[in-house]
């Protein structure tokens, strides 16, 4: 499990942050939409001449967004944690989420490299230094943000329409789901991504999952944290009706046997469910079924 936690920190520790760094801003001076020229918040400008044959995905949320655009066939490679849609498994893996291999993706002649913020940025140097194109995929806290990430992958894809069509269907799923909730009555919410030995971490205020979570109707005792580290003695006092755990996580059959953790409300009132937690810990189109799964446990009655 601790290693887990590492991964997951890492992969979305360095996420989160302002509206500002929402990613790529895109110039078309071509009716074709080509060449496009993407800037990235560090300042980094990529010349994309042509819609790209050949692409590589760093991580797991730039896969799916790929997909969702309808790209996924010009898709060469993906990270070890890349397993969503379940063909790509199938393709060549090209290292972990902080460090890729330069090798591999090398061997692999790609003619676009999409990478996170969380990737080594030595490593992306190092590859634009060998000639390759490298974009990087930002994230904050808002939905419009996710909604500007697809549509620049699909412009950088030459898949513009698609992504728009994609934003337009999330952007109505999630519509649907709202609106069912938000006069209902907020439950107090706590998702616990880790506890006991490995340290007690949740979504603050300033994360991308604390938005899915108010989307779905819940209201998070954490929203006042800045970050991911919360403190045992702040969770008690909440005492949250509700807690969410991953599926993969193995807190669900836990926390009962967890000092701190076992006399909570929720634990003792058999509140505590297990979702897919890729869909809302993935920076990824996919967060609408993630929204629709919180909100019928927030409020079955609506659905």
């Amino acid at each position: 499990m601790k290693s887990r936690l590492i991964l997951f920190c890492i992969f979305i520790l360095i996420f989160t942050s302002c509206k500002g760094d929402t990613g790529a801003a895109t110039d078309n001076s071509a009716s074709t939409g080509f060449p496009i020229t993407v800037t990235d918040v560090e300042g980094i400008s990529t010349v994309i001449e042509k819609a790209p044959e050949r692409v590589i995905s760093l991580t797991p949320g730039v896969t799916e967004n790929i997909y969702l655009v309808g790209g996924i066939e010009n898709l060469v490679g993906r990270s070890d944690f890349c397993d969503n849609p379940p063909e790509v498994l199938d393709l060549p893996a090209t290292g972990t989420l902080y460090e890729p291999n330069n090798e591999i993706i090398a061997s692999l002649n790609p003619d676009l490299i999409i990478a996170g913020a969380h990737t080594n940025p030595d490593k992306l140097q190092a590859l634009r230094n060998l000639g390759f194109n490298v974009i990087r995929q930002y994230e904050d806290s808002s939905l419009d943000s996710l909604f500007e990430t697809l549509v620049t992958i699909g412009e950088v894809m030459g898949k513009k329409p698609e992504a728009e069509e994609a934003v337009t269907k999330i952007k109505a799923s999630i519509g649907s789901v709202s609106e069912k909730v938000k006069d209902l009555p907020k439950p107090t919410v706590y998702y616990c991504i880790s506890a006991g030995d490995d340290g007690d971490f949740t979504a603050g205020g300033n994360t991308f999952i604390n938005t899915i979570i108010e989307i779905a109707g819940g209201d998070n005792i954490a929203k006042g944290l800045e970050g991911w580290a919360y403190s045992k003695e702040a969770l008690i006092e909440a005492d949250p009706e509700i807690i969410i755990v991953g599926s993969k996580s193995g807190l669900l059959a836990q926390l009962p046997q967890m000092e701190g953790y076992k006399d909570l409300s929720a634990v003792k009132g058999n509140k505590v469910y297990a979702i897919n937690e890729d869909l809302i810990d993935r920076y990824s189109g996919y967060i609408d079924g993630g929204v629709l799964e919180l909100a019928e446990i927030f409020h079955p009655g609506a659905f």
